[in-house]
């Protein structure tokens, strides 16, 4: 059973705070940090045609202790690395250059059922989030999503 929790500080911890970890400058907890626990961590591809989007996603991720096992761009480089590497999490972007992160879910679901898909998209529109579920997204968040929102999806990936 993994032992992460938000300890009173409100800091990511592997453990739970006690006033004597508290570091006496900055009132935070002094362990706060590397993420360790008993459970493997996920391994996560993330594929959107935005770098500083990809950059964000991947420092969330390694923050609670995934490892990011690819970064891509395009649809067609994102649907290659998941059928090579068939990670834990996919998070994909809707509006990627080739093929698009719906049909990318479609295809995945049937050749790695395992993997779970994250969609991000700008898109808010019932009927686009409807066929992301249909396809085989677990989550969908919109692109203004926060980085704790993202850390919480991904646990619960």
């Amino acid at each position: 059973m993994c032992n992460r929790v938000f300890n009173k500080h409100n800091i990511f911890c592997s453990h739970f705070c006690s006033e004597s970890e508290k570091c006496k400058i900055s009132n935070k907890c002094s362990k706060a940090c590397g993420v360790t626990c008993d459970k493997p961590c996920k391994s996560v591809v993330i594929a959107n045609d935005n770098p500083n989007i990809i950059y964000s996603i991947s420092r969330s991720a390694k923050k609670i202790g995934c490892k990011v096992v690819g970064e891509n761009y395009n649809g067609y480089d994102a649907l290659r690395s998941a059928l090579e590497i068939k990670p834990d999490i996919m998070i994909v972007s809707i509006e990627l250059p080739g093929i698009d992160g719906i049909e990318i879910t479609n295809r995945l679901k049937n050749v790695s059922p395992n993997t779970k898909i994250i969609i991000i998209s700008s898109i808010y529109n019932q009927d686009i989030i409807n066929l992301s579920y249909w396809a085989g997204a677990k989550f969908y968040l919109p692109l203004t999503f926060d980085e704790l929102e993202l850390e919480e999806v991904l646990l619960a990936s």
